[in-house]
């Protein structure tokens, strides 16, 4: 299971507009000559699902940098499409995947910034928030533990397909330091809204979607040559399984 986990986050790295442009190929479809209902059930477990893979991804250490760090990566979260999200199985698609760039800036007083862009095919990701270390430790064993808030924007024109999306999330994260890995577990909650487009002719005029929920993630980070990092992660979110592929430079 964690193989072919592994194989599907880089697989979907490699192969990220092709994820994000199906992702968003049938969302008009599943909101016009349906009842009231049913447009807004979809839309409500389309957040849901959108949602996680926007904000997860977000970390892969409890120590924050320290001023004056920097963390520059891609980090490429996944999850398995829900049961209940019709509009995303229309696409016979079985996971969701959003990589995106993640800058991290330290600041004092335990502080990191962070800045989150993606673009992908019509697709559009900004974003960003705070980190704050609430315990920094050097020595091997010992934890690192931070807690953070994001918030992120999407807006994306794919043809008929346009709605704008935000996510937020909170999350609390540890991560140890052991030789060679330096192994991290995080947990946090998520909401997010889906606005339609004014040109999708809904059921009901003014329709949103909302959704919420939980990710746990945990992984490890394996340094490949000096100031570098490999992420891998396997999630939890909201009962499907999901993860995190990532690369980056931190020092």
């Amino acid at each position: 299971m964690k193989k072919s986990l592994i194989y599907v986050l880089l697989f979907s790295v490699c192969s990220a507009p092709v994820f994000a442009g199906n992702v968003f190929d049938n969302f008009k479809d599943q909101l016009t000559n349906v009842t009231v209902p049913i447009a807004q059930d979809n839309l409500d477990n389309f957040a849901k699902d959108l949602g996680a893979v926007m904000v997860a991804g977000s970390y892969h250490s409890g120590k924050s940098l320290g001023f004056p760090g920097v963390d520059v990566g891609i980090h490429a979260p996944m999850k398995s499409v829900s049961d209940k999200d019709a509009i995303v199985k229309a696409t016979g698609l079985n996971y969701i995947s959003f990589p995106t760039l993640q800058v991290e800036i330290g600041l004092p007083s335990d502080l990191d910034l962070l800045v989150r862009y993606s673009s992908i095919y019509n697709a559009n990701l900004v974003g960003g928030g705070l980190r704050y270390g609430i315990l920094r430790n050097s020595m091997p064993f010992l934890p690192n533990i931070s807690v953070q808030g994001i918030y992120n924007t999407l807006t994306v024109t794919n043809d008929t397909n346009k709605f704008t999306a935000t996510a937020m999330n909170v999350s609390a994260i540890a991560s140890f330091n052991l030789p060679i890995v330096d192994p991290y577990v995080g947990v946090g909650y998520y909401s997010a809204t889906v606005t339609p487009d004014a040109s999708i002719p809904t059921p009901q005029a003014d329709m949103k979607g909302n959704g919420s929920g939980y990710i746990a993630e945990a992984g490890v980070n394996m340094g490949l040559i000096p100031l570098t990092y490999l992420q891998i992660g396997v999630a939890m979110i909201n009962g499907d399984i999901g993860g995190t592929l990532g690369l980056g430079v931190r020092f």
